[in-house]
């Protein structure tokens, strides 16, 4: 018994090849394509999410930057009488209005030995015993005392209850002869609704997000 691909006509045959071979060179292209394309999308998202990331962090260190210098220039001019009396001191921080509204963990003034003088807001009356808390081997403290400059330590757990976790900055006060004599300091968190908040919030599609790590996490 004949093939019935034999009985057909001359014509028929070589329509049917023509047909079978365009579709297998098609699935041949698209066994090709497929894996490349794949490749070339990926190195796309890639490349548009490094730009992402570079413009966020670009902003994030711009924002940090002015809030340290913005301290800096506070700590610049707190007349050094302040860190000779608590209550001069209370009442220089209760009117920083400007730059605590960029503090959303409040400020303090620490004397060089690592001791709370003042910090404002106050706390609750019941914490209201923390002028004094000695700073002087907190991790933040230390790296403030080796920097000997306005600077950001390493995020840590604030001891202001509920203990949230923030980005503490320091500026140190000096007296007229360039001695430093105290720090003011301004703690951000890192969950507050501030310049960190852009970052939390940020969506990347329907399910993706960002984070934040230190550089020893």
């Amino acid at each position: 018994m004949s093939h019935p691909f034999s009985t057909m006509p001359v014509k028929k045959q070589l329509a049917l090849l023509f047909l079978s071979s365009g579709v297998l060179f098609m699935l041949a292209v698209y066994a090709i394509i497929t894996p490349t394309l794949h490749r070339v999308r990926t190195a796309v998202i890639a490349d548009h999410q490094s730009e992402l990331l570079t413009a966020l962090q670009s902003g994030l260190d711009t924002q940090l930057s002015t809030a340290l210098t913005q301290l800096a220039a506070a700590a610049k001019i707190t007349p050094p009488s302040v860190m000779a009396d608590q209550v001069q001191a209370q009442r220089f921080l209760d009117n920083c209005v400007g730059i605590k509204a960029q503090f959303d963990d409040g400020l303090m003034l620490i004397t060089p030995q690592g001791k709370v003088l003042a910090e404002s807001p106050l706390p609750p009356l019941a914490q209201q015993q923390r002028n004094g808390v000695d700073f002087a081997g907190h991790p933040a403290f230390l790296q403030a005392i080796a920097a000997q400059r306005p600077l950001i330590p390493t995020p840590f757990f604030s001891l202001r209850p509920p203990h949230h976790p923030v980005a503490a900055f320091f500026a140190p006060v000096r007296a007229g002869s360039g001695t430093i004599i105290g720090w003011l300091t301004g703690g951000m968190r890192l969950d507050g609704n501030n310049l960190f908040a852009d970052i939390v919030k940020y969506k990347v599609g329907k399910t993706g997000y960002m984070y934040l790590y230190a550089q020893d996490r």
